[in-house]
């Protein structure tokens, strides 16, 4: 998550005394163990102190501090807190320096928020923008902090298992992407901090090479990765049934790429499929990247779970299929798919599961032209679905 931002990563200006930039976070659990933060140090000869605190309405939950001397150029320091918290409340990491003078201490690295209302305050003002830094949650063993490697670097602190090759997986993850590579890191992450047994297969689909290159060299770096490409728009439908033609999986889950799983993210989920042979379709419940909560579905006589996120057993892609192909481009194909699942006699449910949605990212930077031609999408689609399933909705 450190390097999410590269080259589009912007500074803080100097941490000198009376400087303070303080950042808001949702817990994500009940113990963070540490906080690594990017910092850039221009090599000069810094002597001053950093300090960061954890706060809660005011009060100091956990400090660390460091010699800006002891930082290296560019790179992260990951400070250590082990502090308690409450699961999805709200705190604030602040950022500052004590003693610093102009000259003698550094600048920490500021990146594009990943949620429309996040922003940071430097000395109280308000700035749409985050640090570029990462929470480590749980117990962090003592050999992951910053340990120079021989080339003087310090090197990112590492997973806390040891991460093999899986050749059958539980589960196929199937990620569409087209756009964001940061949300895409993030998710990736997150996976590979919370889940077992897994494989992701991401599909690209975008007609701007670069994307394509960027995408395989961040998905270099993780394991247990499948890499598809379509040099075009191709909306959620193709992306997707591709995904689950080269799964392996006994598995198969659909995931946005704006999402951030926790532990356990996907226990529930497999736990149901696996004791209700009747149900074929599992979901969680919606839980936003600020911390807030989706209602629930109220039941109806067209119930769906939607496409952002849910599993299936294999069995089921087998014998039915994933989402039919004369759905053009996106949109609506969620809701064909459930109710066909209901149409065979299955049930479909959401449970509690422990992962967030940024939301509403698809569309997000897209010109006129193209927010035109989804639009159309969504009413030719919803004509097709209402025809289609006229006999099991009537004339709702």
């Amino acid at each position: 998550m450190i390097d999410k931002y590269g080259d589009a990563s912007q500074l803080t200006g100097e941490l000198t005394r009376g400087r303070l930039i303080t950042q808001p976070f949702v817990a994500q659990e009940a113990k963070l163990g540490a906080i690594g933060i990017e910092f850039a140090t221009y090599q000069r000869n810094n002597s001053a102190t950093i300090a960061v605190d954890v706060c809660k309405d005011g009060d100091v939950k956990g400090s660390a501090k460091v010699a800006s001397s002891k930082l290296e150029d560019n790179n992260v320091f990951i400070f250590k807190l082990e502090v308690e918290l409450d699961v999805n409340e709200r705190y604030e990491l602040r950022l500052y320096s004590p003693n610093g003078r102009r000259g003698s201490t550094v600048t920490a690295k500021l990146g594009t928020p990943l949620h429309d209302n996040q922003w940071i305050k430097v000395n109280g003002a308000k700035q749409r923008s985050e640090l570029c830094c990462v929470f480590y949650y749980g117990e962090v063993p003592e050999v992951y902090f910053n340990k120079p490697a021989k080339d003087g670097s310090i090197p990112l602190l590492k997973e806390f298992k040891e991460e093999k090759y899986t050749p059958n997986p539980q589960l196929s993850i199937i990620i569409p992407t087209a756009k964001r590579l940061d949300h895409l890191k993030n998710c990736l992450d997150s996976l590979r901090l919370h889940t077992e047994s897994y494989e992701v297969i991401v599909i690209a689909n975008s007609p701007e090479p670069d994307f394509s290159v960027r995408c395989m060299r961040l998905l270099s770096t993780y394991p247990n990765h499948v890499f598809v490409r379509i040099p075009r728009y191709a909306g959620y439908v193709l992306p997707c049934n591709i995904g689950a033609a080269i799964s392996k999986g006994e598995y198969i889950c659909i995931l946005n790429d704006d999402t951030i799983v926790k532990k356990g993210w996907c226990d529930s989920m497999i736990a149901t499929l696996e004791k209700n042979s009747t149900v074929a379709q599992v979901g969680p419940s919606l839980e936003y990247m600020d911390g807030t909560f989706g209602q629930s579905p109220v039941p109806t006589s067209r119930p769906y779970l939607e496409g952002w996120c849910f599993i299936i057993p294999r069995w089921v892609y087998e014998k039915l299929g994933l989402f039919d192909t004369d759905i053009d481009f996106a949109y609506c194909e969620d809701s064909d798919f459930s109710t066909n699942l209901i149409h065979h006699g299955y049930k479909v449910m959401k449970v509690e599961s422990n992962i967030m949605h940024v939301g509403h990212q698809t569309s997000k930077g897209t010109d006129a032209e193209m927010s035109l031609f989804t639009a159309e999408c969504e009413k030719r689609n919803k004509r097709f679905l209402q025809k289609k399933w006229l006999s099991i909705w009537g004339q709702q």
